[in-house]
């Protein structure tokens, strides 16, 4: 989890973030010539998240890739974040923080018809959950997890896909003496609400027992 200091003025890197809004209905990309030559030439790569045209050859895992015909846009975005979030983003929760916001474009680009992408809408995307992860952060519930979330102060990790009947599996791991389970908590997890479901088994480890259960998605 990172560190959330009381002197950080997370309103303030909130409205940053809220104000590229306008800076993408101006395109301003598209205006800084220099950065836009720079971001063609050579966009985004770095903390395990690279954009790029077209597939990689030799792709690296673990990594996140974002493969869209918008790399000056999106390059220009994630340097702009880069710099605003700065105050909280560390050594610990980097490859997180951009992989989520590689996973946002992801989803976005995944989500409609290819003639429907555009790069204003990409940006937007992406932004939202740059929005999700400082709110976060502010609460002190940044996980340097990616896919990781608190439940009841419980931190719970996060396998999507992981099940053929739910969304997802869920790990997360409870003190012997609590011994209580998190069925029927809901959660937030990537702008969509879940639901966790009864454990499905238990996992005894010295002070604390391990939970696996489903996941589903709220309709």
């Amino acid at each position: 989890m990172a560190d959330n200091p009381n002197n950080l003025d997370y309103a303030a890197i909130r409205a940053l973030v809220r104000g590229v809004e306008d800076l993408i209905d101006g395109e301003k990309w598209a205006l800084d010539r220099k950065a836009a030559q720079k971001w063609k030439k050579t966009p985004w790569a770095g903390a395990e998240l690279v954009i790029c045209e077209a597939p990689r050859a030799d792709p690296k895992p673990h990594y996140t890739y974002v493969v869209s015909p918008y790399t000056v846009e999106l390059s220009w975005l994630v340097d702009y974040l880069k710099n605003v979030c700065s105050a909280f983003v560390n050594y610990e929760n980097k490859e997180a923080f951009y992989g989520r916001l590689g996973d946002a474009a992801n989803r976005y680009m995944s989500q409609r018809s290819p003639v429907h992408h555009n790069p204003k809408d990409l940006c937007f995307a992406v932004i939202r959950e740059a929005l999700r992860i400082i709110e976060e952060a502010d609460r002190g519930e940044l996980s340097a997890v990616r896919n990781e979330v608190q439940i009841k102060q419980i931190w719970v990790q996060l396998h999507p896909g992981g099940s053929d009947k739910a969304a997802g599996l869920a790990i997360y791991w409870c003190s012997s003496s609590r011994g209580s389970s998190l069925a029927n908590e809901h959660f937030s997890f990537k702008g969509k609400t879940y639901r966790m479901g009864e454990t499905t088994e238990l996992i005894p480890q010295e002070e604390e027992v391990m939970h696996m259960a489903e996941y589903h998605e709220c309709g």
